[in-house]
């Protein structure tokens, strides 16, 4: 394609190709627009300026490629009626005229975007809505209002998914890209909130979010915050909301409020928030409220639902929300514990994407995680230590002659929790611009004390903007972990078992060292002599090696019931150590 600045004549000859419209002079093309001339010929006349600068055209020269232009439509106006071209192909032009861009996403997914009610929109290939929009551009594409068949757009689609080459990343609600969080407000006009260290604005949507289903429109928030009263921009929302759950220590009042605003940094591995406590004690509400900041649905029964058994159902469930909130579980199985701790790591799934065929797509992603119980549904030590346990106390009901009821109905709760969403919003902003800017400093000046080290530092990072002191969030997240560590002890029945066995069997000895096969025959017979039925028992180990594994897989979480665990290897002999940090027994 040549480009220059040319003052001879200069003739333009026009030919249509398919969904172009080629320029034999210059060698160019542009998209043809079945239905709107106008638009075509306007293309064509800004690509002839572009290539040819400085170059006028006469009112000849405009004359002749009008003349082409009108005749290239009459053509194609004979074929469509003499069906030379089909209703695919017709479809086709008139899709791609519309279609700003195509591409495939990270799954495999094909995407266009397209221009609606003055501003751009993402849909997926795949889905209804493409469908519906395709059968309305061929309705109104139509003088006689012709309605297209199933098989057509079915057929147009394969043909469109031809032409797409690009790729690109898409995110949930929520992305993080370089220093920039954009927060998905997935409305009718497609708006979202881009933060970075300079600030936080509500600007168009860059097309980088899938929407599902399930996604509903969050408010807007509140702007400018900067200029609401001092009270209130000084008001830290979100620990108000902490504040009308009744949680037990203030150790979790302070991780819960970081980890709201932690849960609008995308690309980290946030641990599985697990509200547990009797009945009413808001465990629900707490987790519905959280929810509906973050990532809100309709209803409010859908914000937190039942976790399903099924595999594909579960994780579909989990994929397609931001935040996934499940409620009411009393104990969950080895596998769907360690399927939940994938999440939070990272999960990658390969499935087939048709039986009729060996294509297949590959799935991955992190997601944030919530789920309530009476007691703590995990007691897998790997999942549990990933995991921020919320000790909730029941709301005082008033039938006590010395305590006043605080009891409120829910959706009078949902309802004030809405109406505060908007300043909320715009406070967790103004902090999370804050962080941006100091994470770096932090990140150089702690050390993280868990595994997960990325969302330890930007929890450190929100508690030093809010006004924390120093390390106050490495403490308190060091509190959660030793008590994640007593409720490994106490809600797995061998590790139960093993602390009763070295405090009480070998209650006079600092010290135990003992091989895998003699601590296995052991542990059988002080078993049975407790009456424990481990002939069949799942939590038993079956073996000495299978033993000397169980008890590598906690043998932190034994330091809480004051044992300290060794293994050592002498003369090819392997043998376990346990030592007493004190000889009693821990309550």
């Amino acid at each position: 394609m040549h480009r220059g600045t040319y003052s001879e004549s200069m003739t333009v000859r026009l030919i249509r190709n398919h969904h172009l419209i080629e320029i034999e002079s210059p060698d160019a093309s542009v998209t043809f627009h079945p239905l709107d001339f106008d638009k075509t010929y306007k293309t064509i006349i800004l690509k002839c300026n572009e290539l040819y600068l400085g170059y006028q055209f006469s009112d000849t020269e405009l004359r002749d490629i009008d003349v082409q232009l009108t005749e290239i439509y009459k053509d194609y106006s004979e074929g469509r009626d003499k069906h030379k071209v089909s209703d695919a192909e017709h479809l086709v032009y008139i899709a791609r005229s519309q279609i700003k861009q195509q591409f495939r996403d990270q799954t495999g997914a094909f995407y266009v975007v397209i221009e609606r009610n003055d501003h751009d929109e993402l849909l997926k290939m795949s889905s209804e809505e493409f469908n519906r929009y395709l059968s309305r551009l061929y309705y109104d594409s139509e003088t006689k209002n012709k309605v297209i068949t199933r098989v057509t757009i079915n057929n147009a689609k394969r043909l469109l998914e031809s032409f797409t080459t690009d790729s690109r990343t898409l995110y949930n609600r929520i992305a993080k890209i370089g220093d920039t969080i954009y927060y998905d407000l997935n409305n009718e006009q497609w708006q979202c909130i881009k933060i970075t260290k300079d600030g936080w604005e509500i600007v168009k949507n860059p097309m980088i979010f899938s929407r599902g289903d399930v996604n509903r429109e969050q408010v807007q928030p509140r702007l400018p915050f900067a200029e609401v009263a001092p009270t209130d921009r000084n008001r830290r929302w979100v620990r108000d909301l902490v504040d009308k759950f009744f949680i037990k220590h203030e150790y979790q009042r302070i991780i819960a409020e970081i980890y709201i605003m932690a849960l609008f940094i995308p690309d980290i591995s946030l641990p599985i928030i697990l509200p547990t406590g009797p009945r009413a004690s808001g465990k629900t509400l707490f987790l519905r409220s959280i929810r509906q900041i973050v990532d809100p649905r309709a209803l409010i029964e859908s914000l937190v639902e039942r976790l399903p058994r099924d595999d594909k159902d579960r994780r579909v469930s989990i994929y397609n929300s931001y935040f996934a909130c499940f409620d009411n579980e009393s104990h969950l199985s080895s596998d769907m514990m360690d399927e939940l701790c994938t999440w939070v790591t990272g999960i990658s799934m390969t499935v087939r994407e048709l039986y009729t065929t060996d294509e297949m797509r590959t799935f991955s992603a992190k997601r944030a995680l919530g789920i309530t119980g009476i007691n703590t549904p995990i007691t897998n030590s790997d999942t549990l230590n990933q995991a921020f346990i919320v000790d909730m106390e029941s709301i005082p009901d008033g039938f006590d002659e010395n305590s006043e009821s605080k009891l409120i109905a829910e959706n009078k709760f949902i309802d004030e929790t809405k109406k505060s969403v908007p300043d909320t919003l715009a406070y967790i902003f103004d902090i999370l611009v804050k962080c941006l800017e100091r994470y770096d400093e932090v990140e150089r000046r702690i050390k993280p004390n868990h595994r997960l080290a990325d969302f330890v530092i930007w929890g450190e990072t929100i508690s030093r903007v809010i006004g924390n002191k120093d390390n106050q969030f490495l403490e308190a997240w060091h509190q959660n972990v030793q008590q994640q560590n007593i409720n490994v002890v106490q809600n797995d029945p061998f590790a139960g078992l093993l602390v009763d066995y070295v405090f009480n069997y070998h209650y006079a000895e600092t010290e135990i060292k003992i091989g895998p096969m003699q601590l296995y025959s052991d542990l059988r017979k002080y078993a049975e002599d407790k009456k424990l039925d481990i002939r069949y028992a799942r939590w038993f180990p079956q073996t000495p090696e299978w033993l000397a594994r169980k008890i590598r897989a906690i043998k932190v979480d034994l330091k809480a019931a004051d044992i300290l665990v060794e293994v050592d290897r002498t003369n090819n002999q392997r043998w376990i150590i346990f030592k007493k940090i004190q000889l009693k027994m821990p309550q």
